[in-house]
């Protein structure tokens, strides 16, 4: 006679020895996730209350350099006023007329008169050259430009 053995309570009977071994493995990498996630919880609070902090401070030393810019621009407007102030009185104490009288007369001298300077051959200079050319005490002969030249003088550079 044959012996009849169930297949079903043998392969659960297995299944149950199996699941029995892979427990504790499971239960390891459940503790590892856990772990991760812990770590990654706590990483991620550090790093908003880090941003969080930096942000403040962004924002507290913009609005420092904000205030701070506009009261260089109120300084800036109030000089600009005075400025504007003390031109005016400067033109009320010596007169528009004297400004361009002065103007045309300096233009004058630079477009008409010349130096010849002894000392430093036959050549003519502008005043403003003769100041470079000399230093301290000089002597000089002035000519306008044409009696300049008809006498023989040639224009002399500025170095």
């Amino acid at each position: 006679m044959a012996k009849r053995i169930r297949v079903e309570n043998y392969e659960t009977e297995a299944s149950n020895d199996e699941s029995l071994k892979l427990k504790p493995e499971l239960k390891l990498k459940k503790t590892k996730i856990k772990l991760l996630l812990i770590v990654f919880l706590i990483i991620s609070i550090v790093a908003n209350i880090t941003l969080g902090f930096l942000y403040f401070e962004s924002t507290n030393k913009n609005g420092k350099l904000k205030e701070e810019n506009n009261k260089i621009i109120k300084l800036n407007e109030d000089l600009e006023e005075e400025n504007e102030e003390i031109n005016s009185n400067l033109f009320n104490v010596i007169g528009l007329n004297s400004v361009y009288y002065v103007k045309n007369k300096l233009d004058f001298m630079d477009d008409s008169i010349v130096f010849k300077i002894e000392g430093f051959g036959n050549y003519y200079y502008t005043y403003d050259c003769m100041m470079q050319k000399v230093n301290g005490s000089y002597s000089y002969w002035a000519y306008n430009k044409e009696a300049a030249i008809s006498t023989g003088l040639r224009a002399g550079g500025c170095q």
